[in-house]
């Protein structure tokens, strides 16, 4: 079955990150523990750590932070649990987008080479 491109390179992006552990937890906020609330989550890759929007304050606005919408979460959670082969496209993803290009660079210390030409497919 043919799937998207671009999210066969969301998921495989995502899988790399975590079985590497340098995909942080989604799920809760890293300094309260509370599961985020609708607005999403600010994800600092510097730090490794996820935040809800009142703990993320004004840092929301770092270099290094990425806010994923509710809905980008959500494609998250089901790219982790789900084959690639019923894997859906998630669309405009913005937000992961930026997740995966910062906690890549975060961890290799320079940007990708190849990014731009896969962000434009």
């Amino acid at each position: 079955q043919d799937r998207e491109p671009g999210s066969v390179r969301r998921w495989f992006e995502l899988w790399t990150l975590r079985l590497q552990g340098l995909l942080p937890d989604l799920e809760a906020c890293s300094r309260c523990g509370e599961k985020p609330p609708e607005g999403g989550i600010v994800v600092f890759a510097g730090a490794a750590e996820s935040l809800c929007a009142r703990c993320a304050g004004g840092e929301a606005s770092r270099a290094d932070a990425a806010r994923l919408t509710e809905g980008e979460r959500t494609w998250v959670r089901m790219a982790m649990r789900t084959p690639i082969a019923r894997v859906s496209d998630p669309g405009p993803v913005p937000g992961i987008d930026r997740l995966v290009r910062q906690l890549f660079e975060e961890f290799t210390g320079r940007p990708f080479r190849t990014a731009r030409f896969l962000e434009a497919r």
